[in-house]
């Protein structure tokens, strides 16, 4: 008889123990769903005040990108863009465009809260068709909260943890360089 109030006090005990963790992985599960889905209203609010009102202001930047053959010899290869939307030094998105001769283009969104990443979409197309709407190739969406992917949607692209620690490092990298833009084309609409 002692030996199987033994027995059944350690079943009811694993069965507590396994109960356990098995909600708590759901529980986090559904809190990573909850964040996404603030993650995404956010967004969403961010996008409709642009529209409606004048809180936040956008900064454009261009340039051509080039490649070097042998050494001397400098050619264009395509165009770059960026799209910044900010109010004073905080960044609320940032979009990146690469257009290459080849008709291939990469856009790749960013979006902030506090100049921290909760959001990352990048999509690749390989060319136009002969509507001249681009075929997309690959797509990523990346959710972030504080430098950890919450969720991750991808095609048939990788998005690998090189890709990904180089996208989370870009707070630290790029945001000082885009405040940089933002106060220089400040300057000149002031000088205006």
């Amino acid at each position: 008889m002692a030996h199987y109030k033994k027995t059944s006090m350690k079943l009811r005990f694993l069965i507590i123990f396994i109960y356990f963790f098995t909600t708590k992985g759901l529980i986090g599960q559904n809190l990573d769903s909850i964040k996404v889905v603030r993650i995404d209203s956010l967004i969403s609010l961010i996008s409709g005040d642009i529209k409606n009102g004048d809180y936040y202001t956008a900064a454009w930047s261009y340039d051509f990108l080039y490649k070097k053959y042998f050494g001397l010899f400098k050619r264009q290869i395509g165009a770059y863009s960026l799209r910044i939307i900010h109010h004073d030094s905080l960044i609320f998105s940032a979009n990146r465009i690469y257009r290459y001769t080849n008709n291939n283009e990469t856009n790749e969104l960013f979006y902030f809260t506090d100049n921290r990443l909760i959001k990352y979409e990048k999509k690749m197309s390989d060319g136009c068709d002969s509507s001249m709407n681009n075929n997309l190739h690959h797509s990523i969406v990346a959710y972030f909260d504080n430098s950890r992917i919450i969720k991750q949607i991808n095609d048939n692209y990788s998005f690998d943890t090189l890709e990904q620690q180089k996208v989370c490092k870009i707070p630290m990298t790029e945001i000082p360089i885009w405040i940089k833009l933002i106060n220089e084309s400040e300057d000149l609409s002031q000088k205006k």
